[in-house]
């Protein structure tokens, strides 16, 4: 397997790097600015780690709802649901279980604490005041500690400035769903703001891929950012998420239930703070408060359980301008970012069945990284960080990257890095916990190659990756369990182990200042070797095609295809089988009347493909949006 992966990394240097020798005309492209990879701003092609952008420019023009729509159409990035409208929704980050994506919204973890993977359900967040989306690939737990094993997702909301305006949104689509959206933006004085609110009601179609009655769906989200600067070197203020959700639920795959439903609910609250202390010294200081309530009633099978929990946080960074401080010459820069955090979390379950009583755990993080670039084209980063648990002990991280430009438009990054992920409370406490858990560990490390020619009109990229998991916590059923008298028996036991590995290539071409075209492809090859079966719900090919076209100025039309090709779940005790491959087409065309009003339609599966993302789940048939937009 090796073998045919270093041949298909070789193919895609082929095509690269021939143009090395045909000179670029200007200047490298260098991307757009994150702050996810190493914690303060730069450009993507300063960093060596493999990071995707989706900004707010993109999000308006393919008029995506959702989060978990935004997501779906980048490479190394696969989601699945159990359906649509609500449905529990996993992401992959190059193959890497789905409780390895660690969730941030502004740099603040998005989680569930008494989940079973302590994972955070993306099902149910909207884009409201969202500015842009990064995704950081490989471990990332050197910065962000556990959880980030597989990488990070970091949402990023707006900032409010310039003068106050007012948005809206009204949306119609397919199965009676209507969605609608308010906003407003802007500053005064030293008074900074930005706040938006949607809600989304559906008569949604079953979930159950043999279902027959329609699952409906009530979904509130709310977003805010409020802050004031006495002067240009502070900022402090609070920014908020909710989401309320009600959401009808199905029996599992294939099965139909009529009074199956449950009730969501995730509130962030987050105070902060920004200082600028003198030109070599800058820190930020947050506190943080979250939320998070599920409770599943069904009323047919008299059941019903609810799940709270509780989680807070504090983060202080600095950031130190070392070049300046020992004058190094312009040419070389180098930055130190020292940091802590501290999180408390606590949760407890309640059902008819019997309880899981309030658990809690704390930990504590230490970290530093060293950013270093030289002459504008060599950037690399070291960090350390040191996680203490009350529950399992102490893990120490690290993780090194590299980017180097060329003067011939080529670019090369690498990065390695450790990462682990500290068991949950429910693995820890839960009737089927065990307290002697052992945190999950990985390794992994990708090189790629980048390459910008014809006035940066084209662009081309190649990069493979390798990651390995040990120590994974699994369920076993077979393992005797002292709680327990009677069957059910089993236990979550450290025996897993895994690896992923693959390649990520993509050609982005804008022949005319009106025209692009985008063809990126993913190749994962996930293998439990425990099991010594194909990890589930993981695409082994993905092609995705996006062309973008504007005949004239107020008229934008978008075409995205992605064919998903041998993936593989779980069916009657068979983990290995296959589902069926398929391809999904979408089609937005947007129209602006006039600098206020947008009118636009979005058409999501145009050729009615029938598929699943999980085995027995249904997914959108054909589904059409039509909707208007305004901004005063």
């Amino acid at each position: 397997m090796k073998s045919k992966l270093f041949t298909l990394l070789c193919l895609c240097v082929g095509v690269i790097f021939p143009f090395k020798y045909l000179m670029a005309d200007e200047a490298y492209d260098l991307g757009q600015v994150l702050v996810s990879a190493s914690r303060i701003e730069e450009y993507i092609a300063q960093t060596g780690s493999s990071a995707i952008v989706i900004d707010r420019k993109t999000i308006e023009k393919k008029k995506y709802l959702s989060i978990k729509e935004a997501l779906s159409l980048e490479a190394g990035v696969d989601i699945a649901s159990n359906s649509a409208f609500g449905g529990s929704t996993s992401v992959y980050l190059r193959g890497a279980p789905s409780g390895h994506t660690l969730v941030l919204m502004d740099g603040i973890r998005l989680y569930d604490p008494i989940a079973t993977d302590a994972s955070y359900d993306l099902a149910n967040l909207m884009l409201d005041n969202v500015e842009r989306i990064e995704i950081i690939k490989g471990p990332q737990s050197s910065l962000f500690g556990s959880d980030a094993i597989g990488g990070v997702i970091n949402i990023i909301t707006r900032q409010g400035k310039g003068k106050p305006s007012f948005t809206f949104s009204s949306e119609g689509a397919s199965k009676r769903t209507f969605t609608e959206s308010l906003g407003a933006f802007g500053s005064t004085g030293k008074f900074y703001y930005s706040a938006e609110a949607s809600r989304q009601d559906s008569r949604g179609f079953s979930k159950a891929r043999d279902g027959a009655e329609s699952d409906s769906y009530q979904n509130n989200n709310f977003s805010g950012k409020f802050s004031y600067r006495p002067d240009e070197n502070l900022e402090f203020g609070v920014k908020s998420s909710y989401v309320r959700a009600k959401i009808d639920l199905d029996d599992g795959a294939y099965a139909d239930d009529v009074d199956f439903w449950t009730k969501y609910e995730n509130v962030l609250l987050t105070l902060f703070s920004e200082q600028r202390i003198n030109e070599k010294w800058s820190h930020n200081l947050d506190y943080s408060w979250l939320r998070n309530v599920r409770k599943y009633t069904d009323n047919s099978d008299q059941y019903w359980d609810t799940f709270k929990a509780r989680g807070q946080e504090a983060n202080w960074q600095h950031t130190v301008d070392a070049g300046k401080i020992f004058l190094l010459p312009e040419n070389i820069g180098e930055f130190i970012i020292p940091g802590f955090q501290y999180t408390y979390e606590t949760g407890f379950e309640r059902s008819n069945y019997g309880d899981l009583g309030r658990v809690s755990a704390n930990k504590e993080g230490y970290f530093v990284e060293n950013r270093f670039s030289l002459n504008d084209k060599l950037f690399n980063t070291f960090a350390m960080r040191v996680d203490r648990h009350s529950r399992f002990g102490t893990q120490t991280t690290g993780r090194g990257t590299l980017s180097y430009l060329f003067d011939t438009g080529t670019r090369f990054k690498g990065s390695y890095g450790t990462g682990f992920k500290a068991p949950s409370l429910y693995q820890l406490f839960s009737l089927y916990g065990d307290t002697n858990l052992n945190a999950e560990k990985s390794w992994g490390y990708d090189v790629g190659l980048e390459q910008q020619i014809f006035k940066n009109r084209l662009s081309l990229s190649a990069v493979y990756f390798h990651n390995r998991f040990r120590d994974l916590i699994e369920f076993d059923p077979n393992k005797p369990n002292p709680k327990i008298i009677a069957w059910p028996f089993g236990m979550y036991v450290n025996r897993g182990s895994a690896k992923t590995e693959g390649i990520e290539a993509e050609l982005t071409y804008k022949p005319i200042d009106n025209l692009s075209i985008r063809y990126a492809f993913a190749y994962v090859d996930a293998m439990d070797f425990t099991a010594k079966l194909h990890l589930i719900r993981r695409p082994n090919n993905k092609h995705f095609i996006t062309i973008g076209y504007s005949p004239f100025r107020n008229l934008s039309l978008t075409f995205d295809a992605t064919r998903n090709i041998k993936i593989y779940d779980n069916f009657a005790g068979n983990e290995n089988n296959r589902l069926k491959d398929y391809t999904v087409c979408n089609f937005v065309a947007s129209f602006r009347l006039n600098q206020h009003l947008e009118i636009y339609s979005r058409v999501e599966n145009i050729f009615n493909a029938i598929y699943q993302e999980v085995n027995g789940y249904n997914t959108k048939k054909r589904f059409l949006h039509w909707g208007v937009k305004g901004r005063f």
